[in-house]
């Protein structure tokens, strides 16, 4: 039996003017509630019976809150229709009902509901339940707020990185780079122009051209580590073949690529946010993985741009991919959220690791390309156009 609210009073100050969707399928039941919340203060916009009607009436109405029975009329329940809210329109949803099992209120928590108040009806504990979930859609939506803030600064800082990396890689190629040359040339027509008398000055400066060689050769692997020049020229297939060319003379390790063979659909802050997270994967599994072999795929298909890196290494636990300490895997994450894709890197002990990273194309459709299967060789080097 439902208490009079006058014998309840209340305890609980309700905020006035919310607007308040209620979902009840016993038409006596929800007009009494009706009364208790406009006796508090509260806007009852509508009343529905089942969770389409309702559904349908918070696209056009935008209630503040939804008061819902789990028992509704049709196929669809009050706990799939909270999640349908939660889903489509992000309202916060409290239930009132009589069940009180274990397994309804499991189904209710997995809903995400922000509220349980069970009948027969306590005013001061339905304006408590509805202040307490409009209190913590209030926090909720401040935290998304601040994580959209922080984003977007780290989106700008990448951004910002990006751009310094591209000038400071030009300006070292086009100065120190041309002076380095203009100095080999000098160099070289000095040991070419000495006496045979002049031995020991010979030496000297096939020392200094030796050295000249060395700076030469660091100088142009510092600026292909800031910003390689195949990224910009070629695309992104070549980039990562490039880079694991490199990584496979270095480690001997082997890499086998498979890549499209047009990627005119991915755009270029994509494209440098898969190179620089293909680059992260490549390197963790030199230092980390124990492994023998990399595969590396990157596709373009079905509206999304794919890479996964796959290495037969010693694999990665659930704990150590969720790590909010490695900063490697935190930068890694907010360039995809960058994106707006998403990141999985899963794997087993002693069975390697998988990072699965996707990002949705703009637009239209991407053009259906055929992959190429490559494995690295000694072969030319994509870099050599730039220098």
């Amino acid at each position: 039996m439902m208490r009079n609210p006058v014998e309840c009073g209340k305890t609980t100050m309700p905020q006035p003017g919310l607007k308040i969707l209620m979902v009840e399928d016993d038409s006596i039941i929800g007009k009494y509630i009706s009364g208790i919340l406009e006796e508090g203060g509260y806007e009852v916009i509508n009343r529905f019976t089942n969770g389409p009607d309702a559904l349908r009436a918070a696209a056009a109405r935008r209630p503040d809150l939804v008061l819902m029975d789990i028992s509704l009329s049709g196929d669809m329940d009050g706990v799939e229709a909270a999640r349908q809210f939660k889903i489509i329109h992000d309202i916060p949803v409290v239930f009132i009902t009589a069940h009180s099992d274990m397994q309804t209120i499991e189904r209710a928590r997995d809903a995400d509901c922000y509220g349980y108040v069970l009948k027969p009806i306590i005013n001061a504990q339905v304006f408590a339940a509805i202040e307490m979930a409009m209190q913590r859609s209030r926090l909720e939506g401040m935290v998304r707020s601040s994580e959209e803030e922080l984003r977007l600064l780290s989106a700008h800082l990448q951004t910002a990185l990006e751009d310094q990396r591209l000038r400071l890689a030009r300006e070292i190629h086009d100065v120190l780079g041309q002076m380095l040359t203009a100095l080999r040339i000098d160099l070289s027509w000095m040991t070419r122009h000495l006496s045979p008398g002049e031995a020991e000055i010979g030496m000297k400066a096939n020392s200094a051209l030796k050295l000249t060689d060395d700076i030469i050769h660091n100088v142009r692997r510092i600026c292909s580590e800031l910003r390689p020049g195949v990224l910009d020229d070629l695309g992104l297939a070549a980039a990562i073949e490039w880079l694991a060319r490199d990584l496979e003379k270095r480690s001997g390790i082997p890499f086998e690529i498979i890549v499209p063979e047009n990627e005119a659909a991915i755009k270029d802050e994509h494209a440098v946010a898969l190179f620089r997270i293909f680059q992260e994967a490549a390197t963790n599994i030199l230092r980390h993985a124990g492994a023998s072999q990399v595969r590396v795929e990157l596709s373009v298909r079905d509206n999304e741009t794919r890479l996964t890196v796959t290495d037969n290494g010693i694999g990665i636990s659930p704990e150590a991919a969720d790590d909010r300490s490695s900063f490697g895997l935190m930068g890694l994450r907010e360039r995809i959220r960058y994106c707006g894709g998403e990141c999985v890197i899963a794997g087993k002990a002693g069975m390697g690791t998988t990072v699965d990273v996707r990002i949705p194309s703009e637009g239209m459709p991407a053009p259906k390309v055929k992959p190429v299967k490559k494995k690295m060789t000694a072969g030319s080097d994509p870099e050599r156009g730039r220098r």
